[in-house]
């Protein structure tokens, strides 16, 4: 059987990650960390971010993370995708893949 990894935002903000991991066999979680606005230009961290990543490790689950990027030309999404990497991600532990949702 394939490992079950799930995505969350701050929309499952009180998901419960360890009743998921009881009843699921979750073994990892893929956390959105920020993203874009094309609407005001506007870049910006999640607000769970730090939280449901912290969560997730005290679990002892794997972690990944996503950003949405809502760029309209391939020179707006890179710099989504260096604000993901070098802002959101920061200090931050990460043991499965970083995407870039777009």
């Amino acid at each position: 059987m394939g490992r079950l990894v799930i995505d969350i935002y701050h929309g499952e903000r009180g998901i419960d990650l360890g009743e998921w991991k009881r009843r699921h066999d979750l073994w990892g979680v893929i956390v959105k960390c920020g993203g874009s606005d094309d609407n005001h230009w506007n870049r910006y961290e999640e607000t769970t971010w730090v939280e449901q990543v912290t969560q997730a490790h005290a679990l002892g689950l794997h972690v990944g993370a996503f950003s949405y990027s809502d760029a309209l030309n391939a020179t707006d999404a890179l710099e989504d995708a260096k604000q993901h990497i070098h802002e959101c991600l920061r200090g931050m532990v990460i043991d499965l893949p970083i995407y870039l949702d777009i």
